[in-house]
C-alpha cells in the first residue's frame, strides 16, 4: 500500500525487454509473445561462469557496470545453403529465471528452485541465473540492464542502490539524490520508483525486502565468493559517486 505521504508520487511499471545482443532477446522470448529471436547456451564451465558475473579484463560494453552475459555457443551445421542452430538445453531455463525475476524485486534461490522441474540440477540452474540475475545478500536480483525504461544512467543508479543494499543492507534516499543532483534522466521520481521495487522503506531508511539468505550463502559458498567479487568491482568503479552518497547521509 502507499503511505499518505507517498501520494502524490508518480509510480512507473519496469518491464523486462532484451537489449541488443541475441542473450536478450532470448530473455524477452520469455516475456513478449511476438520475440521470436533465440540467444545461445549459457556456457557450462566454471570458467564461463566466471565470465558471466565479469570478473575478468577485456570488457567490450561502454556500460563500466554491465557484466557481461555468458557468451554465445551455438553449433552451426552447414547443409546446402541453410544453416542449423543447436541451443543449449540451459536456454528455457535462463528465460524461466529471468520471467520469475521480471518485477524487478527480491526472489530467493528456493523459489526460483521450486518453479523449475527436478531435471535441472541446482549448478545449472545458478549457472543461467548468472546470466540474467546478481546477488543480494544470498537473494537474487534482475540485473539492471534487462530493466525496460531505463538508460545508462538510470542502470547505474539502480546498481548503485543494489550495491548499498549488499554491502550496508540499507540505503539513504537523500544519499541517492544528492549524488545525482545535476542529472536531469535520474529524477526524484525514478528514484522513488525504483527504490518502491528493490527495497522497503522504514523509518531509518530503505532496507532489503528479504533477510539475509544465510542458508544458500552457506550452501553455495563458492558462487556467493564469485557475487561478492563483482560487487568490490561496482564498488571500485562507483567509488566517486559512493563518496557523494556517503558525506551527504552524514549531514
Amino acid at each position: 500500500f502507499k503511505k499518505p505521504s507517498e501520494d502524490e508520487e508518480e509510480w512507473q511499471d519496469l518491464i523486462i525487454c532484451g537489449s541488443e545482443t541475441p542473450e536478450y532477446d532470448q530473455c524477452q522470448q520469455a516475456l513478449l509473445e511476438d520475440s521470436r529471436k533465440p540467444i545461445a547456451a549459457v556456457a557450462d564451465s566454471e570458467k564461463n561462469f566466471v565470465k558471466t558475473l565479469d570478473y575478468l579484463p577485456g570488457r567490450s560494453s561502454d556500460d563500466p557496470l554491465d557484466m557481461r552475459v555468458a557468451q554465445a555457443q551455438i553449433s552451426t551445421v552447414a547443409s546446402g545453403e541453410q544453416e542449423q542452430q543447436e541451443i543449449s538445453p540451459l536456454v528455457p531455463v535462463v528465460q524461466k529465471c529471468t520471467s520469475l525475476l521480471s518485477r524487478g524485486v527480491p526472489v530467493p534461490f528456493s523459489v526460483i528452485r521450486l518453479q523449475l522441474p527436478s531435471s535441472v540440477d541446482d549448478p545449472d540452474l545458478i549457472q543461467a541465473l548468472s546470466s540474467c540475475a546478481v546477488l543480494v545478500r544470498g537473494n537474487f536480483y534482475l540485473q539492471s540492464r534487462l530493466c525496460s525504461g531505463l538508460d545508462s544512467e538510470l542502470i547505474q543508479a539502480r546498481t548503485l542502490m543494489l550495491y548499498l543494499l549488499h554491502t550496508d543492507g540499507q540505503l539513504q534516499r537523500k544519499g541517492i539524490e544528492a549524488v545525482y543532483s545535476e542529472s536531469d534522466v535520474v529524477t526524484s521520481e525514478w528514484i522513488h520508483q525504483i527504490l518502491q521495487q528493490v527495497a522497503l522503506r522504514r523509518r531509518h531508511g530503505w532496507t532489503t525486502r528479504l533477510a539475509d539468505n544465510v542458508t544458500f550463502m552457506a550452501q553455495f559458498f563458492e558462487q556467493t565468493q564469485l557475487h561478492n567479487q563483482y560487487w568490490e568491482r561496482v564498488g571500485n568503479k562507483l567509488d566517486d559517486k559512493l563518496d557523494i552518497y556517503r558525506c551527504n547521509i552524514l549531514e
